[in-house]
């Protein structure tokens, strides 16, 4: 596989019913669960059973006896969480979006339930309909202290940065996209690249910037889906990889741009050939691309 194919293009981020999936959920933990009465265990058991088989009705049901039988139990964050996705499974989005929020006032400060919770409900307003509020729970999970660290976080900032896209504030965009594709880079492998190459496909091809592109290949550690470390010192401009991706991934568009659109395809080699051209004149491979662009731009 060519660079071209191993960095980065921009994918669509996954619709509103994927994070229905249990790996998005907020199980508890084996040893919170240890800790419980004998009574508790046998109650939180049966609930769970019929959350697992979609019984999400009887769930609901299950999970409020236990809230009112052991008010002081530890493990209440997770049975409101529960409740309220079993109720997300069979009533309306708005009855789903009063129950996040009623776990939300009690336990904003539990992220492991809270950012969940937030996700759901934005999930929710985006079934009724509503952007702008599915917008701005997004927004606080980008931007709280806490929530901006959780891996569900890095969902909610590709949706988010799309989002801002599609409404042409593309400062705003990219700053959520670089958010993702730096902070989630290791820990949400799949998001951070697809926020990466939203940010290389805007840097080498919208709006062509190489300062830009050349400051988050280090942040980033490169462009290919597994990062590496690259020094604070590293000196980029020699970094033959990184002008190859960028040769290969211009190259790679330029041939795609109908006649129609020949002066942005000529803009656009211009553009890269001013940046490009007395790089490496021992290296032949680039200097003939080099050479073609320039041709092609003429």
């Amino acid at each position: 596989m060519t660079r071209t194919g191993a960095w980065i293009c921009a994918a669509a981020v996954a619709g509103a019913r994927c994070l229905h999936a249990a790996n998005f959920d907020a199980p508890l933990p084996d040893g919170e669960r240890a800790k419980l009465s004998n009574v508790q265990q046998v109650e939180l058991a049966r609930a769970d059973k019929f959350y697992r088989e979609n019984n999400f009705e009887r769930a609901a049901a299950e999970y409020e006896i236990f809230l009112k039988q052991f008010p002081d139990s530890p493990v209440r964050p997770y049975v409101f969480f529960q409740k309220a996705r079993s109720i997300n499974g069979f009533e309306s989005a708005d009855s789903a979006i009063t129950r996040y929020n009623e776990l939300l006032d009690y336990y904003s400060d539990r992220v492991e339930y809270a950012v969940p919770a937030l996700q759901f409900t934005a999930e929710c307003h985006l079934q009724n309909r509503d952007l702008p509020n599915a917008m701005k729970v997004w927004t606080e999970m980008a931007t709280d202290p806490d929530y901006r660290k959780h891996h569900l976080t890095s969902y909610a900032l590709n949706r988010l940065a799309g989002s801002l896209m599609e409404q042409r504030n593309v400062e705003e965009a990219l700053k959520f996209y670089r958010q993702c594709a730096v902070d989630f880079r290791s820990a949400s492998g799949d998001q951070a690249f697809k926020a990466l190459g939203a940010l290389v496909e805007e840097y080498t091809i919208a709006r062509p910037n190489e300062p830009e592109l050349r400051k988050l290949y280090k942040e980033a550690g490169g462009f290919d889906r597994t990062p590496r470390t690259i020094g604070a010192g590293a000196d980029v401009a020699q970094d033959k990889a990184y002008w190859q991706g960028i040769w290969e991934r211009v190259g790679a568009k330029a041939g795609t741009y109908p006649i129609i659109q020949i002066d942005i395809k000529r803009r656009l080699l211009s553009y890269w050939v001013g940046i490009l051209k007395g790089r490496f004149p021992e290296w032949k491979e680039f200097q003939e691309q080099v050479a073609a662009f320039e041709r092609e731009a003429a």
